[in-house]
């Protein structure tokens, strides 16, 4: 039902599907939730078009500047602070029921399985010792960040779950529109668009 929602909210706010896509779809089982495709799709065939107004984009939540005033001196000149904002966005409307992304915000907090529950042996299980490095260092860069921001008033109350979890919806999800600026793209980025050859275009409208 959440699915129906959403994908209702994206049409209404000027989203396109291509004809030959079907969503929600359910696979297996489990019952995850995916796209289907019902005919062939050509390569030169876009699938999904999102237009800006249900992005939320990084550089644009300038409202967070003054809510880690109390840290900027101490966030390194190296932090991808679109990254950071976008997080810490999620963070702060997760409670809002007036949001406006109030449809992709229930989604994203649908899944509580991430790799920052996962226990060393669970670590030991991907029988991959450099992954399983690259987990605890991303662990530890959460942690501290964590810690400077519980310094700053409006985020006191934030646990570090809250914050682990709202990161890596972030960092699974964005899509980089330039170097120091990514955004989050509803129903688009459900879609794996990293490891697979996927062509997407940007346009100013």
């Amino acid at each position: 039902e959440k699915y129906k929602i959403f994908k209702k909210w994206l049409i209404d706010n000027g989203a396109i599907f291509q004809k030959k896509i079907d969503f929600p779809y359910t696979y297996g089982p489990f019952h995850i939730i995916g796209c289907k495709c019902i005919s062939d799709i050509n390569d030169d065939e876009g699938i999904l078009l999102v237009p800006k107004n249900l992005m939320i984009i990084g550089k644009d939540l300038t409202y967070i500047n003054k809510l880690i005033e109390e840290i900027k001196e101490e966030i390194s000149e190296e932090e991808d602070l679109s990254t950071l904002f976008l997080t810490l966005n999620l963070y702060l409307e997760k409670d809002n029921k007036d949001s406006f992304f109030r449809p992709y915000l229930d989604l994203i907090y649908t899944n509580r399985d991430y790799f920052a529950t996962w226990t060393d042996d669970n670590l030991l299980e991907l029988h991959n010792a450099y992954m399983a490095q690259s987990i605890r260092n991303l662990l530890y860069e959460i942690d501290q960040m964590y810690q400077l921001l519980t310094k700053c008033k409006a985020f006191s109350k934030m646990t570090k779950e809250e914050y682990s979890f709202c990161y890596f919806q972030v960092i699974s999800r964005q899509f980089y529109l330039d170097q120091k600026n990514s955004a989050l793209v509803p129903l688009a980025d459900l879609l794996n668009h990293n490891s697979v050859n996927v062509h997407y275009e940007l346009y100013d409208s």
